[in-house]
């Protein structure tokens, strides 16, 4: 059974052949970088306006939906940067490339996806720091070395409920092959991420909670933070919801990769 310091050692390698050559195209790095940054920058913009004539959007002010806003963005980098390779899956599959993650001694999620790392996607980090300086002292939140460590496995909760969502929305693509639609369907949703579940009617809050767990990606995490104040059990449903989605990913891609059959030629 392979070690974790061995996944890691084989994950660094392949990350490094890959950064050499993705660095070769210098100009496409510039231009991509920007380009996400702009993207995000024009997100933030539109909760300003927003916020020009609404004080408050259910019961949260400005800097609160900025921090809410820099939170769902830090937990959206590891999908993003590591797992970025999940949305030419469909490509793979068609052209039969998938093949290949069967004929080494990885586990072939793995192997998938440390082909590729997608650095330009770390623009967003600018803006998080922007979004947690302008909101951090405006908050006033009273932290603790316990409170830092249950907010710290929050974030890793929600990256991982993210992830899990992306990689089962991901493994359509070993039953429809071209999954394009559902690939950006479910980006759009991260749409609703970004805001208080409380804006939303009854039925969309138990959709995106019970269903399509998208209030755990910031949401929940969030407002216990700012809202509850106080460390309470509650804090450990995030890691619980993401662990749970994670899990249940990694099943689906495997029930997946057994229905997988090749091109046939």
């Amino acid at each position: 059974m392979k070690t974790l310091v061995y996944y890691i050692k084989i994950y660094l390698r392949l990350a490094a052949q890959d950064l050499k050559s993705g660095m070769a195209f210098k100009v496409d790095f510039f231009f991509g970088f920007f380009g996400l940054f702009v993207a995000n920058l024009f997100t933030l913009l539109s909760l300003v306006v927003v916020f020009q004539s609404i004080p408050r959007l259910a019961g949260w002010d400005y800097y609160q939906l900025l921090f809410l806003y820099g939170f769902f963005l830090i937990i959206k980098l590891p999908a993003d940067v590591l797992f970025d390779k999940l949305w030419f899956l469909q490509n793979s599959v068609r052209m039969g490339d998938f093949t290949l993650c069967y004929f080494k001694p990885l586990n072939t999620l793995f192997y998938f996806i440390s082909g590729q790392i997608q650095l330009k996607n770390l623009s967003p980090l600018i803006l998080v720091l922007f979004l947690f300086i302008s909101s951090w002292n405006k908050l006033n939140i009273d932290w603790s070395l316990v409170k830092g460590f249950c907010f710290f496995l929050m974030l890793i909760g929600s990256a991982l409920t993210l992830l899990g969502i992306r990689i089962i929305v991901a493994s359509t693509a070993f039953l429809f092959i071209n999954n394009v639609f559902l690939m950006n369907f479910h980006l759009n949703l991260y749409t609703f991420a970004r805001y208080p579940i409380s804006i939303f009617s009854k039925p969309f809050r138990f959709i995106f909670t019970y269903i399509l767990p998208f209030t755990f990606m910031a949401y929940v995490p969030v407002n216990a933070l700012l809202k509850t104040g106080e460390v309470t059990l509650s804090w450990l449903i995030t890691p619980l919801v993401g662990c749970g989605v994670f899990g249940l990913s990694c099943f689906v891609w495997t029930l997946g990769t057994k229905h997988y059959t090749g091109t046939g030629t």
